[in-house]
C-alpha cells in the first residue's frame, strides 16, 4: 500500500522504475544479497542472531511475493482476498500460510508451490527466452527456460513459479496482453491469432517476477525501438540498458587491451538523445531511464574490471555530450530557471533530469577517455555549476548533487573550504548528517581514503547510529574501483568494519557483500582479497561479534 501511495504522488512509471533499478544494486541491492553466500530465505529456518531476519531481501522479495501473487489474481479478486484476511485476522495474529490460505480460497488458485519456493529459499530466477514469429500460421512463440533452482535443498529444490506479464507491442501499442505461469525448467507460450508480426515482445512487464531475464536473439534494432516505444517503464529502461551495455562492454575490452581508439556507435548516441530530449516521457522517467551506473551487471566476464568500468561510463556520457553539448547545456538552463521553492512534487520530475543533464556536462568538462570522442569544453565550468546548485537551491536533493560535484572536482580552489562549510550546516541535523557521510564515502576522487579515514575519526560519525554505520558500508561498497581494486581502499575497508562491526554487527554486513564474486578475479588478486577478509576476522571476536565471524567463515570457506 505504501508504494501504490508513492505512485498516486510521484507517478507510476518513476515509482516502479525506481524500485527496479534499486533491486539490481551492485553488492548491496535486494537481487545481489539474495545471491550471496551469507543469503537467508524470506522465512529462514536458521540464523545466528534476530536482527539477521530484518535485511534488504525480506524488505523488497516479500512485497515482490505479494505483488507477483495480486498479478496471479487480478487486482479485483486480490483486494476481495485482503478484505477477508484483515477481517477474519483483525485485532488478532496470523501466519503467512494463513495469509495465502485466503488468497487461494478466493482466487480457487493454489499457491502452495508458489509460497514455498519464493518463501523458503534463498535465491531467485534468471530466466532466458527466445521469440519467433510463424507467419503461416499466425502465431507468435516464446521459449523459456529458467535455472536458479538446481543447488536447493532435495526437499524444496523444484524450478521456481514464475508469473510472467507479456505484451506484444506494435508502433508503441500493445496488440495482445497476458499473464503466463512458468512452472518447469523449460516452458513455451504460443500466442494465437497473431494477424501481423508485431515489433517485439514486452517480456515480464514492470518486472513481474523477483529474478533476472534476459533475451538470446535479441537485435539492436529491435531493442533500440523497444527503448523508444515499450508503452512499459521497465522494459523500456531494460531495452535501452541493453543496447548501453552492449556499448560499454565494447568499450571496457578496449581499455583492458589497452586500446583507447574504441568508437561509440552513433546509433547509440542517438538513442541516448532521443529519450533525452523526448517531450512523451515524464523528465524524471527521462532520468531514470539513462542513469549510467558505475557497473555493467549483464556481463559478469567483465563486472569485476572496476576501474575499467569506470572509465567506460564516462566515454558513454562523453559520446553523449560531445554530440549534443549545446542543447544539454540549454535544457540544463532552461531547468534551472524554472526552479522555485515548493511545492516539492511539482519540482520532483525535474529535479532527477537536471542531475543528469549536469552529469553530462561534468563529463564533458573531464579529459576524453577514448581518443576518438572530440573534446569539447563547457561554457561554463562544471564546478560552478555545481556550487551554484549547492548554494541557490532550496531542495536537499539539489543541494547533495552540488556538493558531491564540487567535492568530485579536486582542482576547484574552494573545495575544502566548501566542504568545512557544509559539514558544520549539516552536521546540526540527523538527516543532512547522514547525508554528508553517504557523499563523503562514495566519493569519485583520488583522495575519497583519505576523506573516509578522517570521517570515521570524527566525533560527529557515530557508529552505534545504524544510520552513521550502515550508510557508510554501504557507499564504501558501491566504489569498487577504490574499496576492491586497490591497496588504500582495502587498508580503509578493514579500518570501516573494525569500527562499525564491533558497535553495530548488522551495519558492517554491506562490506563483506564486496566479496560475493571472489571466483572471478585472478590468483594474485583473490589471494590479496582473501587476506583482507582473513584480517577482518582476526581483528573480531568470535562471541562478541559472532554473527560478522560465522558469515566471514562462510565465505573464508570457499578459499579451500
Amino acid at each position: 500500500m505504501e508504494r501504490k501511495r508513492a505512485a498516486a504522488i510521484f507517478g507510476e512509471d518513476y515509482s516502479r522504475l525506481s524500485e527496479v533499478l534499486y533491486m539490481f544494486t551492485p553488492a548491496i541491492g535486494p537481487l545481489a544479497q539474495d545471491k550471496s553466500a551469507t543469503s537467508l530465505s524470506v522465512e529462514p529456518q536458521g540464523f545466528n542472531q534476530t536482527q539477521e531476519l530484518v535485511s534488504v531481501v525480506t524488505y523488497s522479495k516479500a512485497p515482490e511475493f505479494v505483488r507477483m501473487v495480486e498479478l496471479l489474481l487480478g487486482e479485483a479478486t486480490f483486494h476481495k482476498a485482503l478484505d477477508k484476511y484483515h477481517t477474519k485476522y483483525a485485532y488478532g495474529n496470523a501466519t503467512s500460510m494463513e495469509w495465502i490460505k485466503c488468497m487461494e480460497e478466493c482466487s480457487g488458485l493454489n499457491l502452495q508451490t508458489l509460497a514455498k519456493t519464493w518463501l523458503n529459499r534463498p535465491g531467485h530466477p534468471e530466466v532466458t527466452y527466445s521469440t519467433e514469429y510463424n507467419a503461416a500460421s499466425k502465431e507468435y512463440v516464446v521459449e523459456i527456460s529458467q535455472t536458479g533452482f538446481e543447488d536447493k535443498p532435495a526437499e524444496n529444490n523444484g524450478p521456481w513459479e514464475i508469473p510472467i506479464d507479456w505484451s506484444l507491442v506494435k508502433d508503441g501499442k500493445s496488440l495482445k496482453t497476458g499473464v503466463f505461469l512458468v512452472k518447469t525448467k523449460d516452458g513455451k507460450l504460443v500466442i494465437p491469432d497473431v494477424a501481423e508480426e508485431p515489433d517485439y515482445l514486452s517480456f515480464a512487464r514492470g518486472w513481474s517476477f523477483f529474478g533476472k531475464s534476459k533475451q538470446t536473439n535479441p537485435s539492436i534494432a529491435r531493442l533500440t525501438k523497444q527503448a523508444l516505444s515499450d508503452p512499459d517503464a521497465v522494459n523500456k529502461y531494460q531495452a535501452y540498458r541493453a543496447v548501453a551495455d552492449t556499448e560499454k562492454a565494447k568499450v571496457i575490452e578496449g581499455l583492458l587491451k589497452g586500446d583507447k581508439q574504441v568508437e561509440i556507435s552513433p546509433e547509440f548516441v542517438e538513442l541516448h538523445g532521443s529519450i533525452l530530449f523526448s517531450d512523451e516521457l515524464t523528465p524524471s522517467a527521462r532520468a531514470l531511464t539513462l542513469v549510467e551506473a558505475k557497473t555493467i551487471p549483464s556481463r559478469d566476464d567483465l563486472s569485476h574490471h572496476y576501474a575499467a568500468v569506470k572509465e567506460a561510463t564516462t566515454a558513454l556520457l562523453q559520446a553523449v555530450w560531445a554530440k549534443y553539448s549545446t542543447n544539454i547545456e540549454a535544457a540544463y538552463n532552461k531547468v534551472c530557471e524554472a526552479a522555485h521553492p515548493g511545492p516539492h512534487v511539482e519540482q520532483f520530475q525535474e529535479r532527477a533530469l537536471k542531475r543528469h543533464l549536469l552529469l553530462l556536462i561534468v563529463a564533458g568538462g573531464k579529459s576524453p577517455v577514448l581518443s576518438t570522442t572530440p573534446k569539447i569544453a563547457p561554457t561554463v565550468a562544471p564546478s560552478k555549476l555545481a556550487l551554484d546548485l549547492l548554494k541557490k537551491s532550496t531542495f536537499v536533493t539539489d543541494q547533495a548533487t552540488g556538493f558531491r560535484l564540487v567535492l568530485e572536482d579536486e582542482t576547484f580552489a574552494d573545495r575544502a573550504k566548501v566542504q568545512d562549510e557544509i559539514f558544520e550546516e549539516w552536521r546540526k541535523t540527523p538527516d543532512m548528517l547522514t547525508k554528508y557521510i553517504s557523499i563523503v564515502s562514495s566519493l569519485d576522487s583520488k583522495d575519497v581514503g583519505k576523506q573516509i579515514v578522517k570521517l570515521l575519526a570524527n566525533p560527529s560519525f557515530n557508529p552505534a547510529q545504524s544510520s552513521h554505520g550502515r550508510t557508510l558500508s554501504r557507499c564504501l561498497s558501491q566504489i569498487r574501483d577504490f574499496s576492491l581494486a586497490t591497496d588504500e581502499g582495502l587498508d580503509v575497508m578493514v579500518e570501516a568494519f573494525v569500527k562499525i562491526g564491533k558497535v553495530n554487527q548488522m551495519s558492517a554486513y554491506p562490506l563483506l557483500q564486496c566479496f560475493d564474486h571472489l571466483d572471478r578475479f585472478d590468483d594474485a588478486t583473490k589471494a590479496k582479497l582473501f587476506a583482507t577478509l582473513q584480517r577482518m576476522q582476526d581483528s573480531i571476536d568470535k562471541k562478541k561479534e559472532e554473527s560478522l565471524y560465522n558469515q566471514l567463515n562462510i565465505i573464508l570457506e570457499k578459499k579451500a
